[in-house]
């Protein structure tokens, strides 16, 4: 690793870490909310025909379902709340242009995400038990979302950045130390605050409401990356997406 990048990669985790250190009250009341759904699935009886509802929509829509609701949360969700903090509720085409790309990128994300769901049942099983439930949070937050899920969205967000640009993207991509340290490791650190804690409630649950609660743990994000970037001057730890 060359001077040059350890030094992006002392300002990157720096930037992360800042916005960790900034932000980590409304981190951790977003984990309250999911800790609250969590609570009522396994303890409030009167909330259970809601997640067998959900677990119906999921077992019946498969795929499609985990591709149409990401599309959702990560799209035209993330960007009302956005509009709603910035813009005093006034849509405009940008904000349009940002829903659309997100939703087909937070949409495609769906098929990896399935298929890694399902990975993860047949390596670890299906049990709740804290061994299962440590193994997956790790291969996720370790493997999946470090070099899967994150390099993907923040190629395709820098792609928009750079004016659509593939030659210019793929130019920066290919030299994937300096990418990974410029453009991932800022988005890794405040993720890691809100998921580590997101993803060991999410695999607590049973399959069929695993991916639905990683679903809405990404809106819960994205409604905090809309808040963030209306109180403090955008950092790619505060404007990178990230999937469950």
């Amino acid at each position: 690793m060359t001077g040059a990048i350890k030094q992006i990669w002392r300002e990157s985790l720096r930037s992360g870490w800042q916005a960790v250190r900034t932000n980590w009250p409304p981190l951790l009341a977003l984990q309250g909310v999911m800790l609250a759904v969590l609570l009522a699935y396994f303890h409030l009886d009167a909330s259970r025909p809601i997640f067998e509802t959900i677990m119906g929509w999921k077992e019946k829509g498969g795929l499609f379902f985990t591709m149409a609701a990401l599309a959702l949360a990560g799209g035209p969700v993330s960007e009302f709340f956005k509009v709603a903090a910035q813009n005093s509720g006034r849509w405009q085409k940008d904000n349009t242009e940002n829903a659309l790309f997100f939703l087909c990128l937070f949409g495609f994300m769906g098929l990896p995400m399935e298929v890694f769901y399902a990975l993860q049942s047949h390596w670890f099983g299906t049990g709740g038990d804290l061994r299962t439930v440590t193994s997956k949070v790790l291969v996720d937050q370790f493997f999946y979302t470090t070099l899967v899920a994150n390099p993907f969205c923040c190629f395709w967000t820098s792609w928009r950045l750079n004016g659509h640009c593939f030659a210019t993207t793929t130019k920066e991509f290919v030299h994937f130390p300096s990418f990974y340290a410029r453009r991932v490791a800022p988005v890794l650190a405040s993720n890691w605050f809100f998921w580590f804690p997101a993803t060991f409630m999410i695999y607590s649950l049973p399959t069929m409401l695993q991916i639905p609660m990683g679903i809405f743990a990404s809106a819960l994000w994205a409604i905090l990356l809309a808040s963030i970037a209306a109180s403090t001057q955008p950092t790619p730890a505060t404007t990178q997406p990230q999937t469950p």
